[in-house]
């Protein structure tokens, strides 16, 4: 039993060390290397490193190219040198030009209204349009609205349309003051030109109250020969319409992105001493405290000072001379003696409610109100 123990144990020790001599041998032939060799490949370094040695070795592999690219090949410019946005800016209003303006001239033939909206104002690319359709003979005429403007108004576009109808039927036109849809309805019915009303910002300051959007959706529903191109600048300029005004302006939607600043309507809103673009700023409180200032001071007198004040409101446009006040004022009723009348008058010229101007035929009265100003006011006395 020992005997064979002791041969198993000279047969096993004898194969351990072969296989480990074999597996030294072999490591020191992967390990050997000529020194000359190495040093002229540089590939491997002939010292132990700290594990870089092999990303070393592999980076050798890849050589820079001999060929190389001169900076006179390359068109390279300074941030300067590029020149100004403006030109995309300019290039991208041609291209407005040449694409939307001959198909926004078929919209307005077929009395279909227009709304450009986008980034950008868009108040230099409306005007252009309209130069250019105020060019040939058979053009149609062609009214411009700054609805920037804090007291632009729908009753002064009617106004301006009104011009435009022939002289003979403007003696039987309704006053300013009517209300609107008898306006509406004399502009369709003596209005025998084409006209293109341009809008710019159609929810402006001027033109954002309820009234005012409801006469011009009249206006564009109503009028056969009256067609509207209007911009929006507020994100939130949709809310303006209901589904029934939506309907009443058929909008036909155009994006025209300019990406133009609003230099042209707040050059215009600072010229007029205001900030259109302020909610509650001081121009618009002050037309409203106006606005109640007048209609406390008409319930402070009497019907009879109601029923001047009407007299002077149906006669706005050309005005009205004292005696011609009296007599209209002693037919109705409404006054006995022009001492009457001229305490009547003292009171509202007093508070700014109307004011004097001279001319030729003689000192005629005005009142001191805006048109929609004016509306209000008479709509309160109801």
């Amino acid at each position: 039993m020992g005997t064979k123990r002791a041969g198993r144990r000279r047969v096993s020790k004898p194969a351990k060390k072969k296989r480990a001599g074999s597996e030294k041998s072999k490591l020191n032939e992967t390990t050997t290397f000529d020194d000359d060799v190495i040093e002229d490949d540089g590939a491997i370094s002939g010292d132990l490193d700290d594990g870089t040695s092999y990303f070393e070795s592999m980076d050798s592999k890849y050589r820079a190219s001999s060929k190389r690219v001169e900076s006179d090949d390359l068109d390279v410019r300074e941030e300067h040198e590029l020149g100004p946005p403006a030109k995309g800016m300019e290039a991208l209003k041609d291209h407005y030009t040449q694409a939307f303006f001959p198909r926004w001239r078929e919209f307005l033939k077929s009395n279909v209204s227009i709304l450009v909206t986008g980034l950008g104002s868009k108040y230099q690319l409306l005007n252009e349009f309209a130069r250019q359709l105020d060019g040939p003979a058979d053009a149609p005429a062609v009214v411009v609205v700054n609805g920037f403007n804090p007291h632009a108004s729908a009753r002064l576009l009617i106004k301006e349309l009104l011009a435009l109808t022939p002289s003979s039927s403007r003696p039987s036109l309704p006053v300013l003051s009517s209300p609107i849809g008898s306006l509406v309805r004399a502009l369709d019915r003596e209005l025998d030109k084409k006209v293109v009303v341009v809008i710019h910002s159609i929810d402006g300051a001027g033109l954002r109250t309820s009234e005012n959007q409801g006469a011009l959706a009249k206006i564009a529903s109503e009028c056969s020969n009256v067609v509207l191109i209007a911009s929006v600048d507020h994100v939130n300029a949709p809310l303006l319409w209901d589904d029934h005004l939506w309907h009443l302006f058929d909008w036909c939607l155009q994006n025209a992105s300019t990406f133009d600043s609003y230099a042209a309507e707040r050059r215009f809103s600072l010229n007029h001493g205001s900030h259109a673009f302020i909610k509650g700023s001081k121009t618009g409180t002050s037309d409203e405290r106006k606005v109640r200032g007048a209609m406390m001071l008409l319930r402070s007198l009497s019907t009879n000072a109601h029923g001047i004040f009407r007299i002077l409101a149906e006669n706005e446009s050309v005005g009205v001379t004292e005696q011609r006040l009296f007599d209209i004022g002693r037919s109705r009723f409404l006054t006995t003696s022009i001492l009457g009348l001229r305490s009547i008058l003292t009171e509202m010229q007093t508070h700014d409610l109307i004011q004097t101007t001279r001319t030729d035929e003689g000192n005629k009265i005005s009142i001191n109100l805006q048109p929609d100003q004016l509306a209000t006011v008479l709509k309160s006395l109801d």
